[in-house]
């Protein structure tokens, strides 16, 4: 039987900035998502011919960056996402922005390839 692979987060960070409880907060959320995409993993791979227990390493390069931006945000805000502060039109308001900006990077890139393809 295969063993779960310890995955080190945040490699890089200098944890001195963050509050002991904090840290430990962190660390929580990030083995409770550690655990829940392993399981998750693991009932995927039960359909496969050949049992792998590893993830995918696209999941892991998002789940990084997903914990990534967690640190920086909470460092930055001082804030989690589980905060009471904003209301549900306040974070319907946030994801509207988000998306716009998306919306403006898609119609950038879009200019970019048409000029690539017309040299």
């Amino acid at each position: 039987m295969k063993t779960k692979k310890k995955t080190q987060y945040a490699v890089g960070i200098d944890w001195s900035y963050f509050s002991k409880p904090l840290i430990k907060s962190i660390m929580d959320d990030l083995t409770n998502l550690e655990e829940h995409i392993y399981q998750r993993s693991k009932m995927i791979s039960q359909d496969d011919e050949e049992e792998d227990d590893t993830l995918d390493p696209i999941i892991e390069r998002v789940c990084q960056r997903l914990i990534d931006r967690s640190i920086a945000g909470q460092r930055k805000y001082g804030k989690k996402m589980t905060r009471q502060d904003i209301d549900f039109l306040g974070w319907l308001n946030h994801l509207q922005e988000e998306l716009l900006d998306a919306a403006v990077y898609v119609e950038r890139l879009k200019d970019e390839h048409a000029a690539s393809m017309n040299t």
